[in-house]
């Protein structure tokens, strides 16, 4: 549905701008054979209902993949554009050049669709209505481009008496009341859109599957189970395809400094299995300005990186070094980075402190599911996290982490 919709607006704007560079004539405005059984006062080519079919159904057809949406697609292109000439109002040509456009767009917007959502996925809500307003200015904007660009070309007296006389509306083919409608679609839609996307919550499950609730254990049933639906604890979202993503456990959410909520176990998952150098981490963010880490590297791959170097971790060199790495282990997944674009980098860590200690069972630091304990590592290393938080704790290379670093050798 929504790459239908953002065809929509795509094949008609673009339609109205062709419309008025040609400024070509319908055919009841140039031949008195012709009856118009329907009054157009805009420009005939290309066609935009056969645009629109081609477009908008191509879309359709490339989505659904199925034989029959071929067939019938086809079908339907073909009627309206045969409709479009037996109404009067296009020639032949007309037609077949909407046709053409309309499948040149779906190529365009393929091409085009990967790179925008990769772009534009990750940022802020705010960010992708500013730019939904911006297109729409845009659309408006070229209108009135396109018209100054014709200039002075008048209607000729011709086309328009021949159409009144057919019964037909008097050509007004340079009115931009179109592209402001147009405009005004595409940013409800996509702030819309946009704001669905992002409204995240709870994933409740019901069904046969759910147990009936906690044996003896009236309370905890009924904070588990409520309507006939299990509360998981889980955060997650439907895209436009309705898959569900899972965010992460609601009780673990981050938030930014401008209140925005956000799962770090993604992002901390990330870091440990693409980097043979950290073992653990943790991310915290409590409405601060910048995201931190509590890293716990791999002793054994840090030693054998300095080594390599021919230094060691006894030395300040040496400990600036394994630092940096480790620091350029998390700057991938910034801009120009190995996996940049997996995460909005607003939520990727600024400032890392360095564990001589993993978390584990014995220390508390993990459950019995394994699961880390964020309360108790938050709680125990607060003074870590807080420092972080200052000019000299964010380098990485502060004196705290360059005494872990020692430690480790």
């Amino acid at each position: 549905g929504f790459h239908m919709a953002v065809m929509l607006v795509m094949t008609n704007s673009i339609n109205s701008y062709l419309k008025i560079l040609f400024h070509s004539p319908r055919p009841f405005w140039v031949d008195s054979r012709v009856k118009a059984y329907v009054s157009e006062t805009s420009f005939g080519i290309p066609s935009g209902h056969a645009q629109n079919a081609a477009s908008i159904l191509g879309i359709m057809v490339v989505t659904l993949k199925k034989k029959w949406a071929i067939v019938v697609s086809a079908l339907l292109i073909f009627l309206i554009g045969l409709s479009r000439v037996y109404l009067g109002v296009h020639f032949t040509r007309d037609v077949i050049a909407g046709w053409l456009i309309g499948f040149l767009l779906i190529g365009l917007y393929f091409l085009l669709e990967k790179p925008v959502s990769q772009w534009i996925g990750p940022k802020s809500l705010l960010f992708k209505i500013i730019t939904s307003f911006l297109v729409s200015l845009v659309i408006i904007g070229l209108g009135f481009l396109i018209n100054e660009f014709v200039g002075n070309w008048q209607v000729p007296p011709a086309w328009i008496n021949r159409a009144l006389a057919d019964g037909a509306g008097a050509p007004n083919p340079f009115n931009l009341e179109g592209n402001f409608t147009i405009a005004g679609v595409w940013f409800g839609f996509t702030t819309g859109y946009a704001w669905l996307l992002h409204k995240k919550g709870e994933i409740v499950v019901k069904g046969e599957n759910v147990m009936a609730g906690y044996w003896k254990n009236e309370r905890a049933t009924q904070e588990a189970i409520r309507d006939g639906w299990l509360q998981t604890g889980d955060l997650g979202y439907l895209d436009e395809d309705n898959f569900l993503y899972v965010l992460g456990r609601e009780k673990s959410l981050l938030i930014s400094h401008d209140g925005e909520k956000y799962s770090p176990e993604g992002i901390e998952e990330a870091l440990t299995e693409n980097s043979p150098l950290i073992d653990q981490v943790m991310l915290y963010n409590n409405q601060s300005s910048y995201t931190v880490a509590l890293v716990v590297p791999n002793k054994d791959a840090i030693r054998r990186f300095v080594e390599g170097l021919g230094l060691s971790l006894q030395t300040d060199e040496g400990q600036a070094a394994a630092l940096k790495l480790l620091e350029a282990e998390i700057l991938e997944y910034r801009q120009d980075g190995k996996y940049a674009g997996e995460f909005p980098e607003r939520w990727l860590p600024s400032a890392i402190a360095v564990l001589g200690e993993g978390f584990t069972e014995q220390n508390r630091f993990l459950n019995s599911t394994l699961k880390m304990v964020r309360g108790k590592i938050t709680e125990f290393y607060i003074d870590r996290i807080e420092y972080m938080f200052t000019a000299e704790g964010k380098d990485v290379c502060n004196h705290q982490n360059k005494m872990i670093m020692k430690r480790l050798g």
